[in-house]
């Protein structure tokens, strides 16, 4: 038999209490009857929740890759200051102006090309 002080470093830890909280989604859906593509995503983030937009957490991929998407030819510099940062006052964006904002540099950018040549 072993020694009961050995035995006394393997006591059963008691399991932590897990208290259930019901959650709803924060957010309503951006869309509008123009839009063609529906991005589907998990529950959002407590970053998410607290600054009360979509994919705040500041190094979360979302915006970059949306980003590449909607407008791969222009600037990697230029695309990175569309994307909303994580302050309360940039919450305000949503995905329609976000691609509204693509669109026209996407635009001029074409339309700077077609000048040089």
């Amino acid at each position: 038999m072993k020694n009961t002080n050995e035995n006394a470093q393997y006591k059963k830890v008691p399991k932590p209490q897990i208290q259930k909280i019901h959650l709803t989604h924060p957010f309503a859906p951006v869309f509008d009857t123009y839009s063609r593509v529906l991005i589907l995503g998990s529950f959002p983030s407590v970053i998410s929740r607290d600054e009360q937009f979509y994919y705040a957490y500041s190094r979360n991929r979302f915006w970059r890759i949306l980003s590449a998407l909607f407008a791969p030819e222009i600037d990697i510099s230029i695309q990175i200051f569309l994307l909303p940062s994580s302050s309360p006052a940039n919450a305000r964006y949503s995905y329609k102006k976000l691609v509204e904002s693509w669109q026209i540099l996407r635009e001029y950018a074409l339309l700077e090309n077609l000048a040089k040549t």
